[in-house]
């Protein structure tokens, strides 16, 4: 994308993956980022990155989404646990960002990008009375709001003649990671 003139873009993929035969409770999540950037009220982020170490957000090494989810019950306030979160990166280089394992069909699905944050969504369960999480999103991006954070991310604002290029694989294989 080359902007004609002073551009606002944050691109992505906002591609629903459902994965585990549609209960991702039981699905291993790794995401090699070591920080986050906290939301405010509004669900945006306003601030500097924090590490995810021991927190919530601490999917570093292979853990299995229920876990991830019951981990610390009170940072869901008393509502139903789900990421709709914020990683960020510090050199958003080309790498990996994130990888889910679904260990009884043996898919893996590993996400490769050079944008600087991923968000992390689980969605609700749409009926009422389903208890499962039956998709998730990765999704590579800028910071969303990172406009306002006064130049702690990446500013997704494009002078007039600049160019975006970004690169973002999505790659699907039958493997087992934690044998490796």
């Amino acid at each position: 994308m080359t902007a004609l003139g002073e551009t606002l873009l944050c691109p992505t993929n906002h591609s629903f993956f459902r994965m585990g035969g549609g209960d991702l409770g039981n699905l291993w999540i790794r995401i090699p980022i070591n920080y986050y950037a906290p939301r405010a009220e509004i669900g945006m982020p306003t601030g500097g990155p924090a590490p995810v170490e021991g927190t919530v957000f601490d999917f570093t090494n292979w853990k299995r989404l229920h876990d991830g989810l019951a981990s610390h019950p009170e940072y869901w306030h008393g509502e139903r646990p789900g990421y709709d979160d914020f990683y960020a990166r510090e050199n958003p280089t080309f790498g990996l960002m994130g990888q889910a394992y679904d260990e009884r069909a043996g898919y893996l699905l590993s996400l490769y990008s050079d944008m600087q944050s991923l968000v992390f969504c689980t969605p609700a369960p749409r009926a009422a009375g389903d208890t499962e999480y039956s998709c998730f999103c990765m999704e590579p991006q800028f910071v969303p709001n990172a406009v306002n954070c006064n130049g702690i991310y990446r500013s997704p604002l494009f002078p007039a003649g600049s160019t975006l290029e970004t690169t973002t694989v999505y790659k699907f294989s039958i493997e087992r990671p934690f044998l490796k």
